[in-house]
């Protein structure tokens, strides 16, 4: 009964669902105690306990293969822990290995894992019996078939050198690594969770700059299809890889222009019956409500068949009326271009809102638009994280939303856990059989002399105060009790390193990983030389002062700034002295142009480009002027070296109701810079882009 209820209600947790039971410890002592007979009935009912709370129908099998076994060998004279060695490693791993393969079916990640357990699980049940046997026979029990004089001191000095050397360790150290264990499911977990609020950051950035796109094309153009638009709509689509195509339609929903053109060509001449999307959602809903629409996926026509979502907005009058709609066709293959640092362990799965398969590694085996299923593992042996099944492997998963009410999901295989444990535990099996033999080595030496130096070992290792197991010096009597301290010492310190390792990798990882992340960033839109903008950072951001300038009904003046006769500095001087000389006029524009409308920026080597918003241009050209002169009275101090630069100026005036858009205002102002330069250079240029001649 007792090794029954152990094994139904007293399990030890290792690490995850896998336990340590010790019903069987029950069966061998009565081997010790009462006979074969005793210990076969005993292991049946251990057999049977964890069947009823593991479900492992097959333990009854093995235990009694187990217990009968090593009674065998115990009837030849071999002690309880040798026995249990043989056993262990002759029949019992391949069994068990047998067993978790046939009939457990044992996921792949945890098997060696399991199997290496339940041979760990029966040197500590061999253990506990051989040093409980010694503990009762020695003190409590008198029992004339167990006579004291018929166990031989070695056989007792072996038992408790077991009792107080490797248990204790094998206790210590399975407490050590199942906190380690912990930590790092923690780790991934947060890891997990981290890449699934960035993957769906990632997500809800790209959709909505791709909605922004709809909505600023139909905010441009509310005069509904037209060649402007049109024109505009292939622009949009070169600057927006992620539209597969993109149409537009008129009010009846017949597609009246599309980008690409080769695209296009394709549906231009068809019937009118084929060209008509007005059953499309993309179409009815911006009719119906007005506003931009982002479907879920689906297969397109017309065009093609690929799958696509799509991304519409209403085209409107003035006085109210629907003119038709806009619609860019979102390529699902894009969305690959979200995974950051993609490696063979971690994935992203994004899901729209109907639950269909918008991007996902093939590794998944998840088809495109398919719903999809995340059937949750059931058998979490390691760690409790959320894991799931799919194309054959097992994941630990997490997830996050988007604005836009789609999932993203960041998994990772679970063996960048399951490995780590896999390879502690392999090491650790190995170390406990080198614990059992040095420990009986010493009890074979010295069988009169190791009970005390072992307890005081039991008492430094059960001490979590201590950093290190040492013996005081009257009990380091020989190089093999030396021996026996410095292998628990280096377990000890082997499960710290383990576990501080585990820690720092994961934490060196992620903040490696953010610092890139802020680098990346920085290096897109910024020059790291002087701080300025990047060309591609002053056009996204002009960009958006243009639509702004020209909403608010305001006017702007855009100017090209050029370091006169600059590879002359660098030929003379070096090219420290050029850097210094455009970090000097870096400072000097920072200070010059610094209103809210101003906006300033490294566009090329020694080039630098101003935009500011204004209604009086003649005042910004004032400034420029000012600033001309600026530059042509300062220093640069280069060590003992003084240098005198000039810049030559080019700007360009513009207006509200001008068509120009931004390249076309740098390209008039490079055109100006380039009158300044054949003037004689150090000059400022005007040009207008609809402002009233100058005078």
């Amino acid at each position: 009964m007792l090794a029954f209820v152990l094994n139904v209600h007293v399990l030890f947790p290792m690490f995850g669902e896998l336990t340590l039971h010790l019903g069987q410890a029950v069966s061998l002592l009565a081997l010790l105690l009462f006979g074969v007979r005793a210990a076969l009935i005993a292991a049946v009912a251990a057999g049977l306990g964890l069947w009823w709370s593991a479900g492992a129908w097959i333990m009854p099998l093995l235990f009694v293969l187990e217990t009968a076994v090593i009674a065998a060998l115990v009837a030849r004279g071999r002690a309880m822990v040798p026995a249990a060695v043989l056993f262990w490693l002759l029949l019992g791993l391949p069994l068990n290995y047998l067993m978790a393969t046939l009939w457990l079916h044992l996921p792949a990640d945890v098997l060696h894992i399991s199997v290496i357990k339940q041979a760990i699980n029966g040197l500590l049940n061999a253990s506990l019996a051989a040093g409980a046997f010694q503990l009762l026979v020695n003190t409590v029990m008198k029992s004339p078939a167990h006579d004291r004089r018929q166990t031989s001191l070695l056989r007792q000095t072996f038992a408790m050198s077991v009792t107080l050397v490797v248990l204790p360790a094998l206790l210590i150290a399975l407490f050590l690594v199942n906190r380690a264990v912990d930590a790092l499911g923690q780790q991934v977990e947060r890891r997990l969770q981290q890449q699934a609020q960035g993957y769906a950051l990632l997500t809800e950035m790209y959709l909505d700059r791709h909605q922004t796109a709809i909505r600023l094309l139909v905010e441009r153009f509310p005069g509904g299809p037209a060649s402007s638009l049109n024109q505009a709509l292939d622009q949009v689509q070169q600057a927006h890889p992620g539209f597969l195509t993109m149409v537009v339609t008129d009010a009846t929903g017949d597609v009246v222009h599309g980008a690409p053109a080769t695209f296009y060509d394709r549906v231009a001449d068809a019937p009118a019956a084929e060209r008509s999307v007005a059953d499309r959602d993309w179409f009815r809903v911006p009719r119906e409500t007005g506003d931009v629409f982002l479907s879920d996926g689906f297969i397109g026509r017309g065009f093609g068949s690929d799958p696509i979502v799509a991304v519409s907005a209403p085209l409107v009058a003035d006085d109210g009326r629907f003119l038709g709609v806009v619609e860019g066709s979102l390529n699902l293959p894009r969305f690959a271009d979200l995974e950051a640092f993609p490696n063979s362990d971690d994935f992203m799965l994004i899901v729209d809102r109907a639950g269909q398969r918008i991007h996902a590694p093939d590794a998944l085996e998840v088809p495109i638009l398919a719903p999809v299923e995340l059937p949750p593992a059931a058998d979490r042996r390691l760690v409790d994280i959320a894991q799931v099944e799919l194309g054959g492997d097992r994941f630990f998963v997490a997830d996050a939303s988007t604005i836009q009410g789609w999932t993203v999901y960041a998994l990772t295989r679970t063996r960048v856990l399951a490995e780590p444990v896999e390879r502690f535990v392999v090491a650790f099996g190995l170390g406990l059989l080198g614990l059992i033999a040095l420990g009986g080595w010493v009890a074979r030496v010295f069988a009169t002399g190791v009970t005390r130096p072992l307890a005081t070992l039991s008492e430094q290792i059960l001490d979590p105060e201590l950093e290190r197991i040492r013996l005081p010096a009257d009990q380091r009597m020989s190089p093999e009790i030396v021996q026996v301290c410095d292998a628990l010492d280096r377990a000890r310190q082997l499960s710290l390193r383990f576990q501080h390792e585990l820690e720092k990798e994961v934490v060196s990882k992620t903040a490696e990983l953010r610092a890139l992340n802020r680098k990346l960033g920085r290096l897109a839109i910024g020059d790291p030389l002087t701080g300025l903008l990047n060309r591609r950072g002053f056009e996204i951001k002009a960009g958006a002062m243009l639509d702004l300038v020209r909403r608010e009904s305001l006017g702007l003046v855009v100017a090209m700034i050029d370091i006169d006769r600059f590879k002359a500095i660098n030929d003379a001087h070096g090219h420290a002295a050029g850097d210094e000389c455009l970090r000097k006029l870096a400072e000097q524009l920072r200070e010059a142009f610094q209103r809210r409308g101003d906006l300033i920026a490294r566009i090329g080597g020694e080039e630098f480009a101003v935009l500011a918003v204004t209604d009086a241009p003649e005042a910004q050209f004032a400034r420029l002027e000012q600033f001309r002169s600026r530059i042509e009275q300062q220093r640069v101090e280069l060590g003992e070296l003084m240098l005198t630069f000039t810049v030559s100026i080019g700007a360009v005036a513009s207006i509200a109701e001008a068509d120009s858009e931004i390249d076309e205002l740098l390209d008039a102002a490079d055109q100006a810079l380039y009158a300044s330069k054949r003037a004689g250079r150090n000059r400022l240029t005007e040009g207008s882009d609809g402002w009233p001649a100058r005078s």
